[in-house]
C-alpha cells in the first residue's frame, strides 16, 4: 500500500480497536465498502495490533530468512540480491512483477519487528519518504508486509555510487572538485525542501546520497527523520518565497501517525563523524542538519573527515588549497553553537549556489577575455602577414628597380662606348 493508504487505515484501525462482532462489520461496511483492500487491511492490523505501529508484528519470526529468498516472494515483487544493509534493515535488489520495472525493497530485519519504537521508525520513514515529492529524495512506491510478516518499503531503485565511494576514489582533494560541489549543491537543494516541509534527516553523511549513473543525486535513507514542531517549522502561508511571480507554492506539512512521538532526551541518533553535539544528547533541529552538510563540505574540501574541535577545523580548511568563500561556508556551518550556524540548509543551499554562480560567470568572463585575445591575437598575425608581404613586395620591386637601372646604366655605358669608337674612327 501506498503511504497515504497506511495512514487511512490506521485511522480506522484505531477508531474500530473498541468494536467487535457485527459492530465492527457495520462501522467497516461504512468506512470501507463491503469488500475491499482498506477493509482486508485494516482487519489484518486488528488481528497483528501493535502499540505505536501501523504494520503487524511477526506471529513467529524465529525461522524467517534475515535475507527474504525470492522463491516465498507472494507479493508483487521478486526479490534479488542484497545492495546495502545497516543495523535495522536489509536494501534488496526487485522487480515489479506488475509494472515491469526495477526497484529497491528495504525489509526490516527480524529482530527489530516487535519492538514497536522500530517498527514506528520504519513506518515513519516510509511515510516522511512518500510525501517529500522532490527531485533529489528518492520516492517510495510502497509499504507492505512480505509473506513471512515482515515489512518493507519499495522505493525507486538508483543505479550508480554513493558520494563516499567516488570521495574514495579521488586521487586528492582537488580532483574533480567543480563536479563534488555540483553534488553538495543539489544535495543542499534537497534538504532545504525538506527543511520548508518540516523536516530534519538527522542522518546526512556521503554515504546516504546517491549519485546516478547521468548525474542524478538523491538523498537516502530517512529511517531516524524527525518531524519539527510547529513553532519550528518555516511559513507555509501559500507564497513560496523563491517564486519570483508570486506564485502560489504547492508546500504542505509532511503528516504522520507519529506526532505525538518524540526523541528522548539523552537518545542520541546518527553518525558520530558528522553529528552535530547537540545530537548526542536527542536535540536536533535544522542546524543539526546544516552541521552535516558542513561535515561533508569540509571532506570534500580537505578529504579528510572533521576534526573534533572548531580550532582544529579551522586549521584543516585552512590547510586546503580551496577559495576562501568555501572555507568560510564550512567552518559556520560547523559552529559548535547552533545559533552561530545557518539557520537551515536554504541559506547554505543559496551560498553554495551563489559561489558556484560566480564561478561560472567568472569561467565566462575568462572564456570571453581568451576569445577576444585570440581574435587580437590572430588580427596581428594577420597584420604581420600582411606587413610581411608587403615589406617584401617592396624588396622585390627595389630588386627589380635596382637590376633595371644597372641595366640602362650597362646600355649607356655600352652606346657611349661605342660613340668613342665611332669617333677614333673617323
Amino acid at each position: 500500500m501506498k503511504p497515504a493508504d497506511v495512514k487511512r487505515a490506521l485511522e480506522i484501525v484505531e477508531d474500530a480497536l473498541e468494536l467487535s462482532g457485527r459492530e465492527l462489520d457495520l462501522f467497516l461496511d461504512d468506512v470501507c465498502g463491503e469488500d475491499s483492500p482498506l477493509r482486508r487491511e485494516v482487519l489484518s492490523y486488528l488481528d497483528y495490533n501493535v502499540e505505536g505501529t501501523v504494520l503487524p508484528a511477526v506471529t513467529d519470526s524465529s525461522t524467517a530468512p534475515e535475507i527474504p529468498h525470492a522463491a516465498v516472494s507472494e507479493t508483487r515483487y521478486d526479490l534479488g540480491d542484497e545492495i546495502a544493509s545497516g543495523g535495522i534493515g536489509v536494501i534488496l535488489r526487485a522487480y515489479d512483477k506488475n509494472i515491469h520495472r526495477r526497484v529497491a525493497i528495504k525489509v526490516l530485519r527480524s529482530k527489530w519487528e516487535n519492538d514497536p519504537e522500530v517498527m514506528r521508525r520504519f513506518v515513519q520513514e516510509a511515510q516522511i519518504a512518500g510525501q517529500l515529492q522532490h527531485p533529489g529524495i528518492a520516492p517510495v512506491y510502497e509499504i507492505g508486509r512480505l509473506p513471512d510478516r515482515r515489512p518493507f518499503i519499495a522505493m525507486k531503485l538508483v543505479k550508480g555510487s554513493t558520494l563516499e565511494e567516488l570521495l574514495d576514489r579521488r586521487q586528492d582533494a582537488t580532483y574533480g572538485q567543480a563536479k563534488f560541489l555540483g553534488i553538495f549543491e543539489q544535495v543542499c537543494q534537497a534538504i532545504a525542501f525538506a527543511h520548508r516541509r518540516g523536516v530534519v534527516h538527522r542522518d546526512l553523511k556521503p554515504s546516504n546520497v546517491m549519485v546516478g549513473e547521468f548525474g542524478e543525486v538523491q538523498v537516502m535513507d530517512w529511517g531516524i527523520a524527525k518531524l519539527l514542531d510547529d513553532k519550528h517549522r518555516e511559513p507555509t502561508d501559500g507564497q513560496d518565497q523563491n517564486h519570483a511571480d508570486g506564485a502560489a507554492s504547492d508546500l504542505e506539512e509532511v503528516e504522520t501517525d507519529a506526532r505525538g512521538h518524540s526523541t528522548r532526551i539523552g537518545e542520541a541518533l546518527g553518525t558520530p563523524a558528522y553529528m552535530a553535539p547537540e545530537q548526542c544528547i536527542g536535540r536536533a533541529d535544522k542546524t543539526a542538519d546544516v552541521f552535516s552538510l558542513g561535515s561533508i563540505l569540509c571532506e570534500i574540501l580537505t578529504g579528510e573527515k572533521t576534526a573534533d574541535s572548531l580550532d582544529a577545523v579551522g586549521e584543516q580548511l585552512d590547510r586546503c588549497p580551496c577559495d576562501q568563500e568555501l572555507a568560510e561556508l564550512a567552518k559556520d556551518c560547523l559552529q559548535m553553537n547552533e545559533a552561530d550556524r545557518p539557520p537551515s540548509a536554504g541559506v547554505v543551499a543559496e551560498r553554495i549556489s551563489t559561489y558556484l554562480s560566480a564561478i561560472q560567470s567568472r569561467l565566462k568572463e575568462a572564456e570571453v577575455a581568451a576569445a577576444r585575445a585570440e581574435v587580437k591575437a590572430e588580427e596581428e598575425r594577420k597584420r604581420r602577414r600582411h606587413t610581411l608581404w608587403a615589406i617584401s613586395f617592396a624588396a622585390v620591386l627595389l630588386a627589380v628597380a635596382g637590376l633595371f637601372a644597372l641595366l640602362i646604366r650597362h646600355v649607356i655605358k655600352e652606346r657611349q662606348h661605342a660613340a668613342q669608337a665611332d669617333a677614333l674612327v673617323d
